[in-house]
């Protein structure tokens, strides 16, 4: 008979440290050193981050400030609010309190101020951090993000917008110069003749000579070289469209320093008096000359006011006699004042009719100019400059310009083709290159477009307040 299994028991007794389980194996012992390697390295950490907040700060920071931001460099709380992550796509965000976003109060808003992007968007998608990332250097660009900020939502079609991936692909047409009509009779092509005399057998070529005005004469005639003044008058586009007061001869009306984006405005002063002075209107007072731009009873205030000292010149007596009886005024002469008014009617006439209505619209009854508003922002949803594209020519992007014959020329606008021909990706076909030059969305648009904030210096991109010297350098106002 063979003998019986061992037990459990039997075989425990073979173990001669029944307690082996109580000594701590090499595993269990490499553990625990370093479990408390950590709890002290973690201990160092608090204990540095209470001495020396600075340095904590910055071992906890992802990454260096852009330069608009280096002063903060050691003060998160100028940006943040603890336990609260500055955007909704943060790590571990919908565990903690609401993201802090672009709105008046919170922390962007001490310095920046800011708007929806469309009428009706909602204050969770309107989060500065979404498009203004930090912590990617001194050199990042914090108003350029990159295309995808953009697309991820216009690359959807909407029922007033197609849908847009990139301006080399599928922008659609510029609409805002097909908003506008001229409403100023003019043409470049006659202008910009030499003579002024676009056509073959139209009237006699306008020449240095023929301008009255000697100054004008004097800085046409530098700007175009002229070694005589029986030469031919040569206008450029720089004749007019100027972008600060140095670019003309006799300095122009436009600021005396520019940022090169939009030309500084024509004005009839400066640019068109020369050639067409608001004179020999009259034929007695033939050098007179109207103010420009003004209403028509300031002109017919101007007239009358003009005749009637032109009548008391030839008439001493009467000034005489009215000095010497201060109890009455002297008799009237009875046709004086039926003289001045016809006087004045047929110069208003003859100004309406040759002077005014030579560039202006003449409408009414009575007679009026009708205003002219000048568009001096031709797109107005892109922050187009002028500056940087001044290498080439001007009938590259206007074309048509120089061959507008009619009376009310429309807009000579470059359109998104034109762009395209140097805005995208550099290639090389028909032995002819074309792109390489930069086309990302914010080269052109900026997200905070609308009234009040279009434009750099928009009222509307004031912060709340304006904060003391100290106080801006703290990061916040005092609390």
């Amino acid at each position: 008979m063979s003998p019986d299994p061992p037990t459990s028991r039997d075989r425990a007794r073979r173990v001669r440290d029944d307690e082996y389980f109580k000594t701590p194996g090499p595993v269990a012992a490499r553990t625990r050193r370093l479990s408390l390697a950590a709890g002290a390295a973690g201990a160092v950490v608090c204990l540095g981050a209470v001495l020396w907040p600075t340095g904590a700060a910055r071992v906890a920071s992802p990454g260096p400030l852009s330069r608009a931001h280096a002063a903060w460099a050691n003060d998160c709380e100028a940006c943040h609010v603890p336990w609260r992550p500055i955007g909704g796509g943060a790590p571990g965000a919908g565990l903690l309190a609401r993201p802090v976003l672009a709105h008046p109060d919170d922390r962007c808003d001490t310095c920046h101020g800011g708007l929806a992007h469309f009428p009706g968007q909602s204050r969770e998608s309107n989060g500065c951090a979404g498009c203004h990332q930090e912590h990617r250097g001194p050199d990042a660009a914090l108003t350029r993000p990159p295309d995808a900020a953009c697309t991820s939502c216009h690359a959807r079609p909407t029922a007033t917008h197609p849908p847009v991936t990139g301006f080399a692909t599928d922008h659609p047409a510029f609409t805002s110069p097909t908003r506008f009509t001229r409403e100023l009779k003019f043409s470049h092509a006659v202008h910009t003749a030499p003579g002024l005399v676009a056509a073959p057998g139209g009237r006699r070529p306008y020449k240095l000579e023929d301008v009255p005005d000697p100054a004008a004469r004097a800085a046409y005639a530098a700007a175009q070289k002229a070694e005589d003044a029986t030469d031919l008058v040569r206008l450029d586009c720089a004749a007019c469209h100027q972008f600060q007061s140095g670019d003309r001869a006799d300095g122009g009306p436009a600021p005396a320093r520019s940022d090169g984006a939009l030309f500084a405005p024509v004005r009839y002063e400066a640019h068109c008096r020369a050639c067409h002075p608001l004179t020999g209107f009259d034929a007695q007072l033939p050098t007179l000359a109207v103010a420009h731009g003004g209403t028509a009873d300031a002109a017919r205030r101007f007239l009358r006011g003009a005749f009637a000292d032109e009548f008391l010149a030839g008439r001493g007596g009467l000034l005489k006699a009215a000095a010497a009886r201060f109890d009455r005024p002297p008799p009237p002469d009875p046709t004086a004042g039926d003289v001045l008014d016809r006087r004045v009617a047929a110069a208003e006439r003859k100004l309406l009719g040759a002077a005014c209505a030579l560039c202006h619209r003449v409408e009414g009854e009575p007679p009026a100019v009708r205003p002219v508003r000048p568009q001096q922002v031709w797109l107005e949803r892109a922050a187009f400059r002028h500056q940087p594209h001044r290498a080439v020519a001007c009938s590259t992007c206007h074309a048509g310009a120089g061959e507008w014959r009619g009376e009310l020329e429309p807009p000579m606008i470059g359109t998104v083709d034109d762009c395209r021909r140097c805005h995208a990706p550099a290639a090389v076909g028909g032995g002819e290159r074309r792109g390489g030059a930069g086309f990302a969305c914010t080269a052109c648009h900026t997200y905070h477009d609308r009234p009040p904030h279009r434009g750099r210096a928009a009222p509307g991109r004031e912060p709340a307040r304006p904060l003391t010297l100290t106080d801006f350098l703290n990061g916040r106002p005092p609390r």
